[in-house]
C-alpha cells in the first residue's frame, strides 16, 4: 500500500475506532520516513547537515546535558532504508538532552511571580498546539540555582518523561521543568519542528516500553540514544508544512465525526422517542402500521450501541400494541383471562398452587394505551405462581441436580457449565412450583435484578433464592411473557421497586404487583414472531457495522503497522503496538 494511497483513504481509516487519532500516527510515521514529500536533488544531503551537527555538539557545555558521544550505528540496527540524501544518527546528534528539577517547594524565595516559568507534565496536559509559554508556577533565580532545574531556550523540544511519558512540545519562550522531562536543546534551532514531530511519532512506543513499576520513567540515555532519521534541513521544513497541512485535514475529520455523532445521536434519540412514545394516537386504532423507523433501521442505528436502544424501544413498541394490526379473529383478552382463570382453578384443585388472592386494583395512572381488546392486570394474575427458590441453604453434593445462582443466569440463558449440585432426595422434597421447568420463567431479584430467563431446557434443576420462579399457564404464551419481562415498562417498575442499599432487592410481593398489558392469545404469538423477525434484522445490522467497524479498523492497523517505526536506542529494539 502506497502512502499516496493510504492518504486518498482517508475517510475509511477516520472510520475505524479511534480512526482520526490514528491517522495521525500515521501522518507522523510517513513523515519520518521520507515517504510525504519528494526528495530534492539539489538539496545538500543530510551528510552536510550532520557534520554542522556535530561540531556544534562538541561545542556543548551544559549543566544536566547529556553530552556523551553518539555511539556508533551498525548496519542490523537500521530498521529501513531512508531515501536518498538522507541518514541515520541519534537524537543526542541533534541536541543536548536536558534534564530538570525542583526546588524546595516550602522555600518562598525559590518561587517568583513574574518569574521563569517552569512547567511540569501537568502542564502540558490539553496543550493545544505546537508550542507551550508557561505554566502553573513560575520559578526564581534563586530557584534554578538551588536546584538541577535550568533556563532552557525557545525552540527547545519538551518530552515529558515520567507521570504522564510522551507528552511533547515546544518552549515558545525562555522556561525551565521540573525532573519530569527529558528535553532536547537542538544544536541547530531550525530543526526543533522536525526533532519535535519524531518525539510525537515515537512517543506511544516510548511510554508502552518504559521501564519502572511505582513511576514507570525514560531515561536520559534512552532518550538520547533513539535512532533519528536524519533529512536535509530544506527537506524537514517541507516536511513539516506538509504535516501541519495533513493535520489540519485531520482537525476538520475530527470536527466532523463529532458533528456527525451528535447529529445521528440525535437522529436515535428522535427515532427511539417515535418507535416507543407512550402518547401515541395509534394505541386504539384498529390497524397499525410500524413507524417508518423499523422500515429505515440502517439511518437509525450507526453504530452497534445505538442497536441495543433499536431492540429495546421495538420490545416497548410490541407490547403497546403498536407493532402489529389487530384482528377481530383474535379474540379478547377477557376472554382469554377467563381462560386462565379456569386454568388457575384446576390447579387448585389439583393442589398444585393455592388459590389466589384478589388482585389489588389497578389504578387511574396506568402507564399507557393499548388497543381495546387487551388488558391490564397485574403479574400474578396471568401466571400460576410466582415464588423463588429455597430460602434454607441447601446440602451441596459432588454431584446430582444442578443448583442455579445468578452467576449461571447472568446472560439471560441458563448456564450449566460451572454450577453446584445438591442431592436428588433434596430436589424431590422441594414443592412443585420451586422446581423451574420448561416453558417457565426465571427472574433474578437480589443484587443484579432484573434478569428476565425463559426456561427451554428439559434437565431438571433448582435455584436460589435469589431468583424469582414464574410457573407458567399453557393458555399463555410464555415467550410473550419474557417479552414483557424484558421491557422498559418492567424495568422501570422493578427500578422503582426495588429496596436495600449494599444489595437492591425487587420482594416477590413487588414483583407479583407489576401492572403489565395483555393481548389475546393469538396476538401474542402474532407479537413474539414479529419481534423475532425484527431482532434477526437488527442482528444482521450490527453485524454489517461491527464488519464495518472492523474493515476500517483493519485497513487502519495495516496502514500503521507497514509505516511503524521500530523504536532503536542504544542498540535495544522496543516493541512496536498498533
Amino acid at each position: 500500500m502506497k502512502p499516496e494511497t493510504l492518504l486518498e483513504h482517508f475517510d475509511v481509516i477516520a472510520d475505524a475506532p479511534n480512526g482520526v487519532q490514528r491517522l495521525r500516527e500515521l501522518i507522523l510515521r510517513l513523515g519520518i520516513r521520507g515517504l510525504l514529500v519528494p526528495q530534492n536533488p539539489d538539496e545538500d544531503a543530510a551528510t552536510v547537515l550532520l557534520e554542522t551537527l556535530k561540531a556544534q555538539h562538541a561545542n556543548v557545555s551544559r549543566k544536566g546535558a547529556s553530552r556523551q558521544a553518539a555511539s556508533s550505528l551498525h548496519p542490523e540496527e537500521q530498521p529501513y532504508l531512508l531515501p536518498p540524501g538522507w541518514l541515520w544518527t541519534r537524537l543526542s546528534t541533534v541536541g543536548a538532552i536536558v534534564g530538570g528539577g525542583t526546588p524546595p517547594t516550602h522555600v518562598e524565595v525559590n518561587w517568583a511571580e513574574p518569574g521563569v516559568p517552569w512547567l511540569t507534565p501537568a502542564d502540558l496536559n490539553g496543550l493545544r498546539g505546537k508550542y507551550v509559554y508557561k505554566g502553573r508556577r513560575d520559578i526564581s533565580a534563586a530557584g534554578l540555582e538551588h536546584s538541577s532545574a535550568q533556563l532552557l531556550p525557545a525552540g527547545t523540544v519538551l518530552l515529558s518523561s515520567r507521570a504522564p511519558i510522551g507528552y511533547v512540545a515546544i518552549a515558545g519562550n525562555p522556561l525551565a521543568t521540573n525532573q519530569g522531562f527529558k528535553s532536547c536543546v537542538p544544536f541547530i534551532p531550525g530543526m526543533s519542528e522536525y526533532i519535535y514531530r519524531f518525539l510525537q511519532a515515537v512517543a506511544p512506543d516510548l511510554d508502552r516500553n518504559a521501564s519502572g513499576t511505582t513511576f514507570r520513567e525514560i531515561s536520559g540515555k534512552s532518550v538520547g540514544g533513539l535512532l533519528f532519521p536524519l533529512p536535509p534541513l530544506d527537506e524537514q521544513a517541507r516536511i513539516i508544512a506538509k504535516i501541519d497541512r495533513l493535520m489540519l485535514m485531520c482537525d476538520e475529520l475530527d470536527r466532523h465525526k463529532k458533528g456527525a455523532s451528535a447529529k445521528q445521536s440525535q437522529l436515535n434519540r428522535a427515532a427511539m422517542h417515535q418507535l416507543g412514545s407512550v402518547r401515541s394516537s395509534c394505541a386504539t386504532a384498529p390497524s397499525v402500521k410500524p413507524p417508518g423507523v423499523i422500515q429505515s433501521l440502517d439511518l437509525v442505528v450507526a453504530t452497534p450501541e445505538s442497536v441495543s436502544g433499536l431492540r429495546m424501544a421495538i420490545t416497548q413498541l410490541a407490547i403497546m400494541g403498536k407493532l402489529i394490526p389487530q384482528s377481530d379473529e383474535d379474540g379478547t383478552a377477557d376472554q382469554l383471562l377467563l381462560e386462565v382463570s379456569n386454568e388457575k382453578k384446576k390447579l387448585c384443585a389439583e393442589s398444585v398452587i393455592r388459590a389466589p388472592s384478589a388482585p389489588a386494583p389497578l389504578t387511574a395512572d396506568i402507564p399507557f394505551a393499548i388497543p381495546d381488546t387487551w388488558k391490564w392486570v397485574r403479574l400474578h394474575e396471568i401466571v400460576a405462581a410466582i415464588t423463588d427458590g429455597d430460602h434454607q441453604p441447601p446440602p451441596l453434593a459432588p454431584s446430582g441436580v444442578p443448583f442455579l445462582v445468578i452467576g449461571n443466569v447472568r446472560t439471560g440463558a441458563l448456564d450449566f457449565s460451572r454450577t453446584r449440585f445438591v442431592p436428588q432426595v433434596y430436589y424431590d422434597r422441594l414443592a412443585p412450583i420451586r422446581k423451574p421447568a420448561s416453558g417457565d420463567l426465571l427472574y433474578t431479584v437480589t443484587g443484579s435484578y432484573g434478569i428476565p430467563i425463559l426456561v427451554q431446557d428439559s434437565r431438571i434443576f433448582c435455584v436460589q433464592r435469589h431468583i424469582a420462579i414464574l410457573k407458567t399457564l399453557k393458555c399463555m404464551d410464555s415467550e410473550y411473557l419474557h417479552l414483557l419481562l424484558r421491557s422498559s415498562l418492567v424495568a422501570d417498575q422493578a427500578k422503582n421497586r426495588a429496596t436495600g442499599i449494599a444489595q437492591k432487592t425487587v420482594s416477590l410481593e413487588a414483583l407479583r404487583s407489576f401492572v403489565v398489558p395483555v393481548p389475546p392469545r393469538k396476538e401474542q404469538r402474532r407479537i413474539v414472531d414479529r419481534v423475532s423477525d425484527l431482532m434477526l434484522l437488527c442482528d444482521r445490522c450490527e453485524d454489517k457495522l461491527v464488519s464495518a467497524g472492523e474493515h476500517a479498523d483493519a485497513v487502519a492497523r495495516a496502514a500503521l503497522l507497514q509505516y511503524a517505526v521500530p523504536i532503536v536506542s542504544g542498540g535495544h529494539r522496543w516493541g512496536i503496538s498498533v
